[in-house]
């Protein structure tokens, strides 16, 4: 979960505060219709704002840059959350299989494993 500044927290018109796209995806669960029309409608997408200009993500903005459906706006924010998790966990997964393939074949254990650790930290 990407951390964000205080003074970058997203306050609902209900009062909720929102730090992180999670709470975002959370929130659109929840969110009573009145909220969310408040939030995005004719003549803008607060969200569509927040996700760019605090998180930087351009390309999930634009997805959401036209939605005017909460669930539609939920299921690509899902989406987008799930395949970034997989993403990561990929990355992982890369750079354990990295760290396998040490030119030496008879490698001690525990040098293996400090490289392992190397990789997480």
């Amino acid at each position: 979960m990407q951390t964000i500044k205080s003074e970058n927290f997203f306050f609902l018109n209900d009062g909720s505060r929102l730090r992180s796209m999670e709470d975002l995806r959370s929130a659109l669960r929840k969110m009573n219709d009145s909220t969310f029309r408040y939030h995005v409608n004719e003549e803008r997408n607060d969200f569509y704002n927040w996700i760019k200009d605090v998180f930087n993500n351009f390309k999930l903005a634009n997805k959401i840059k036209d939605v005017k459906n909460k669930k539609q706006m939920h299921s690509i924010i899902n989406k987008a959350l799930l395949d970034g998790k997989r993403a990561e966990k990929n990355q992982h997964m890369i750079k354990i299989v990295n760290a396998k393939q040490i030119s030496q074949p008879a490698i001690e254990r525990n040098v293996f494993l400090k490289k392992i650790k190397e990789v997480f930290q």
